[in-house]
């Protein structure tokens, strides 16, 4: 029987405070803000603050006019903007590390080698700013309810591993690499009832929501970088395609790439006639 054992150990500490305004219920105001100190990071380096705030208007409470419509029964407009934060990271991931590696330095004896990656001692939590805007209407009394919401997202500092030369010792450099965009219209639309069968009713419900996003930057000097997907190594030995993700500038969040065989005009895979 073989046993393992392992340890780790971090800290996070956070402190969150929040305050809502409202004024006699048809104007509201939220704020919110979160500091957090993370033992992942270098310590120079690892406190990081994320604040958010939202407001939202029942224009038919603060408009007599509207609410009185016999139309109109339901009117509020809402927004919000918010900042977050995430450290991306396992546990004593600054630090260089070593594996056991079978056979090295010779025979049984045990020995430990450099593994394939470095970390930026300086990285940075991944962050995510999201704004929103939406209006919510209701019709007759409530019965017909339409919700539009806009969003948009930017993320920025993205940690991913950047290959590098095998000249510097490790292959794989893991930083703040990539900054992307979503963003996106939802359509929210519901009849209450739309049909009434005696004491029954038929309610009706259509959701619709376009969606986008672009990598907008990567690490300098580079437009495109494998994320993972097959070993390359095994395909070239396997002589078969092979499929990875990559991060593309100015494409989406994430897209494949993928190779095949050569093929002829009807399709056939081009088979060397010497090599086979």
């Amino acid at each position: 029987a073989v046993g393992f054992e392992s340890n780790t150990k971090n800290r996070l500490v956070s402190l969150f405070g929040q305050a809502s305004l409202s004024y006699e219920g048809w104007a509201n105001l939220e704020f919110s803000a979160a500091n957090d100190w993370d033992s992942r990071l270098n310590i120079d380096n690892n406190s990081y603050f994320y604040p958010a705030v939202s407001a939202s208007l029942l224009l038919t409470d603060a408009i007599p006019a509207l609410g009185e419509s016999k139309i109109l029964s339901y009117a509020k407009l809402r927004g919000s903007w918010s900042k977050s934060a995430n450290v991306n990271l396992l546990t004593y991931a600054l630090e260089p590390t070593f594996s056991q590696s079978g056979g090295f330095p010779f025979g049984n004896l045990g020995g430990f080698g450099a593994d394939n990656f470095v970390t930026n001692p300086l990285i940075q939590p991944e962050k995510v700013n999201s704004k929103e805007i939406g209006i919510e209407l209701g019709f007759m009394k409530n019965r017909f309810n339409l919700d539009v919401t806009y969003f948009t997202q930017k993320n920025t500092d993205q940690i991913l591993d950047v290959q590098q030369s095998a000249a510097a010792g490790p292959t794989l450099y893991r930083t703040n690499t990539a900054d992307f965009k979503n963003y996106g219209v939802e359509i929210d639309l519901n009849l209450t009832p739309l049909v009434k069968i005696g004491t029954g009713r038929l309610n009706f419900g259509f959701n619709a929501t376009y969606n986008d996003n672009k990598i907008i930057s990567l690490f300098p000097g580079i437009n495109e970088l494998s994320i993972g997907g097959t070993n390359l190594f095994t395909q070239i030995a396997a002589s078969s395609p092979d499929a990875f993700n990559y991060a593309i500038v100015g494409k989406p969040a994430f897209v494949f790439k993928l190779s095949d065989y050569a093929r002829d005009a009807q399709g056939r895979v081009i088979v060397d006639r010497i090599t086979g």
